[in-house]
């Protein structure tokens, strides 16, 4: 059995008819199939011989985890586990503590396990909570932090966006204004007839500005100036 101290939710677990290595590793390869542990988790056992072989060693440095074991003669170090095999033995197991056949007992162990124990059966350590409802609810709070964290963070960025756009605005309103008034010096009093640059004539022709690009061949030219508003004919700037 690997058991996850913070819910007490059996994580992986194999039955075999030997204590040989390839038991432990097969349970490991049921938890991480549940489980994807970062660097830096502790796999604490005792002193088995399965547990100190280089078959169970190997994986667990692959994954970063950090391998403890319990004194030596001392059960009480590895006392949770010691609990949930007895309570294993008392609530699963006959009352002559032996299952009539190996399928009668991996049934009723696989019953035990991912139905009962997981889903049912109250722990006092978890507030008496069941280890899926003690996960979920620690899922539920991570994702209301997170949920928080990026409602604030959004905020700020609106707030920062809005100040951005403000300034913006301020800018192309200054721009405009300043196009206008270099448009008006240009094209003469408002109401007067725009002058054109005559290919060839004194001065030459001059390339067109921006302000020029952006209102060439539009039906209105709108100005603004002085509060009134004029409307001019079409008109072609080259």
């Amino acid at each position: 059995m690997i058991l996850d101290l913070f819910s007490r939710r059996v994580v992986g677990w194999k039955l075999g008819e030997s204590l040989e290595a390839e038991l432990v590793v097969t349970a490991l390869r049921n938890a991480l199939v549940l489980r994807q542990p970062d660097e830096g988790l502790y796999f604490h056992s005792d002193r088995g011989s399965q547990y100190r072989s280089e078959a169970v060693r190997k994986p667990l440095s692959v994954i970063g985890a950090i391998q403890s074991m319990s004194g030596v003669g001392n059960c009480y170090d590895n006392a949770t586990m010691e609990a949930f095999f007895s309570t294993l033995k008392t609530e699963c197991f006959p009352d002559n503590q032996v299952f009539a056949s190996r399928a009668l007992a991996r049934r009723e162990i696989f019953e035990y396990i991912e139905v009962y124990y997981a889903n049912q059966r109250l722990h006092s350590a978890l507030g008496y909570r069941t280890p899926c409802q003690y996960e979920t609810q620690f899922k539920r709070v991570i994702d209301s932090e997170i949920d928080a964290a990026q409602a604030v963070d959004a905020v700020m960025e609106d707030r920062a966006l809005r100040g951005r756009n403000s300034s913006a605005d301020a800018a192309l309103q200054t721009a405009g204004v300043a196009a206008y008034g270099h448009n008006r010096h240009k094209a003469g009093p408002a109401g007067a007839s725009p002058k054109r640059k005559i290919p060839g004539g004194s001065g030459g022709q001059s390339p067109p500005d921006s302000f020029d690009n952006i209102v060439k061949k539009t039906e209105h030219y709108v100005s603004v100036f002085s509060g009134e508003v004029h409307k001019a004919k079409s008109v072609v700037i080259r």
